[in-house]
């Protein structure tokens, strides 16, 4: 049933905690010997979340923000990507980016805490990392599990 082409680097995106309104997860890539090696962190707004299963993100550029990334293609939607992007997702007065970042993942270094709230933090260098791993990549096999 799946449409995935074998051979691909695969991410691996581990739910581990969900809040009223955020999704936390570790993001890991498949080495060499088959192995999931942890190395960023993601948050999803949870009302907008992208159903688990597997998916193959192409790449694309984000025009807003103005740098590469992954578009992840689901049934139904438009534009989900990865993001930069530290945020608590559970302040729903003030979400920040959530018009730009909503439905998507957002990639960082740590979890923290921000405006008193679980947060994901470190983005830039977070995000970096995840394309300097997939440097060369035009198309990935993403894994969406369920932890929690």
């Amino acid at each position: 049933m799946s449409n995935i082409v074998e051979g691909l680097p695969i991410i691996t995106i581990k739910r581990n905690e969900r809040t009223r309104n955020g999704i936390y997860s570790t993001v890991g890539i498949t080495n060499s010997y088959g192995e999931n090696e942890l190395f960023a962190v993601a948050g999803e707004h949870a009302r907008l979340q992208i159903p688990h299963g597997e998916y193959q993100p192409f790449k694309t550029h984000y025009i807003r923000g103005g740098y590469p990334t992954y578009e992840i293609p689901v049934m139904g939607r438009t534009r989900i990507l990865f993001h930069r992007g530290n945020n608590t997702f559970d302040d729903p007065a003030t979400p920040e980016n959530e018009a730009d970042t909503a439905g998507c993942i957002l990639i960082a270094e740590s979890f923290g805490i921000l405006k008193g709230r679980t947060a994901i933090q470190g983005s830039l260098e977070g995000f970096t990392e995840f394309m300097q791993r997939l440097k060369g990549v035009e198309k990935f096999k993403l894994v969406i599990l369920e932890k929690y």
